[in-house]
Order: structure tokens, then sequence, then C-alpha cells
């Protein structure tokens, strides 16, 4: 369920420490979003104990396409009606979003992964594509190039490509690992948690593990970080939900 059973277990654990949580942010957020009435937990029903990483989802094209940025593929789309790949629901959400605030439409053509929209972008068979991390090494090699960044922040290995935000479209998309514990667990132990978890993540085993499985580095933001982050997102989510249908 994205995270939902997993959670719904952690919360009857006993808050000593023992018993942790890993999930991915995007799918909590939206099933919150959409249902919150209908779970047992919100956010403020555990603690935090930092994030891992994040997946940085970006949008692609051949690096022969004819254009350059988000202004240049709605500016085709005007013309033409252009197919978007993607692998996971929101990377839909987030272009329906974008194509309704531009007034276009778009061909939504869904993949089994990031590795299999790579292969659709390369053939021609799609405009543009939505992965989270393949891109990256046929950006280096110049098989690709991005369109625009759908994180709250521009990508370190990509600064020159702007946000979404950045020209004109609030919305993004900002995956994050994070760990999570049943609510109550002593002071000491929770900031005991967060210090050792914080020193693994930096560590250069992690980084390459990190690295390789997700083509990402590691982004720790701690409890009260994490804390925010869910908060902020769940109306976030609401607002791209809405903007999207």
């Amino acid at each position: 369920g994205g995270g939902v059973a997993m959670l719904s277990g952690l919360m009857n654990a006993k808050p000593d420490g023992m018993t942790l949580g890993l999930a991915v942010n995007v799918p909590i957020l939206l099933n919150l979003a959409k249902r919150g009435d209908k779970l047992p937990f919100k956010i403020d029903t555990f603690d935090y104990i930092g994030t891992i990483t994040k997946g940085e989802v970006a949008l692609v094209a051949k690096a022969d396409a004819p254009f350059n940025d988000i202004k240049g593929v709605i500016a085709l789309a005007k013309t033409k009606k252009l197919a978007i790949s993607f692998d996971a629901m929101p990377q839909q959400m987030i272009m329906s979003a974008v194509k309704n605030q531009a007034g276009v439409e778009f061909k939504f053509v869904k993949h089994k992964s990031g590795a299999e929209q790579i292969q659709s972008i390369l053939g021609g068979h799609v405009d543009v594509g939505c992965p989270a991390g393949a891109h990256i090494k046929y950006l280096e090699n110049g098989d690709l190039k991005m369109i625009a960044a759908f994180g709250k922040d521009r990508f370190s290995y990509a600064p020159e490509t702007k946000t979404l935000i950045e020209n004109g479209y609030n919305f993004y998309l900002d995956p994050y690992y994070y760990l999570v514990a049943p609510k109550g667990l002593p002071a000491d132990v929770k900031a005991t948690l967060a210090a050792v978890f914080d020193k693994a993540i930096q560590s250069e085993k992690v980084k390459t593990a990190i690295a390789n499985t997700l083509k990402a580095q590691p982004h720790n933001l701690g409890p009260d970080g994490t804390l925010k982050m869910l908060s902020d997102g769940v109306e976030d989510v609401k607002v791209l939900i809405e903007a999207g249908k």
C-alpha cells in the first residue's frame, strides 16, 4: 500500500527505538491527501529520525529534441500532441498540472521503470520523459538533455536547468526516503538514533550504495526537518492533485 500497511503496524509498536520504519514520502502524502480520514494515522502520529536521500525526478528529452526548456515544450505542444512517458502516478500528475495551466494536451504513456522510459525517449517513441535518476548518465554522455527539474530546488548535477517553479508552474516532486518511529521515543533515544543514522548516511559506503542504486546523494533533513517536509507536503500534494484534475 505504498507504505500505508507498514505505518499502520508501526504506530502500535513500543516507542523504545527498537522498531523503526523506512518509507517514501510521496505515496504516504498522496494517501493522506486523498483519503486521510480513512487512514489510522496522521503525520504527527509518529516520531521522525531523518531522511536518507531523495529521488531527483526530471523532465528529459533526446539531445536533438527541438526544444531546450519547458517553454519550448509548451510552444511545441500547442502545435501537436506530445507523448510523455512516466512510470509512477506522481510524474503523470505533475505534468497533468502543467498541461492544464498551459492549456495544452499531452499523450501519457505508462512505463514500468525509468530505464524503460529512457529506451522510449532515445528510440523516439515519446517526446519527453520523467525518470528519477536513470537519466543522469545519459546527460553526462550527451544522449539526453534536461528540460526541467521537478524538485523544489535545482539539482546539483544540472545547476543550469530551472525548476518548474522557476518557470511559473508552482508544483514540485521531492520523493524522500525517510526513517520513522512510533510516537513517544524518549528524547535521549531519539537523539542517539538521529546521530547514528546521520553518521551512517554520510559514510562513504552508504554514499556509494545510494549512488549505485538510486543515482542520488545522501540528503538528511534530521528529525525536525523531516517532520516539516511531511507536514508541508500534505498541503502541497493537495494543490498538485487539484491542479492535475
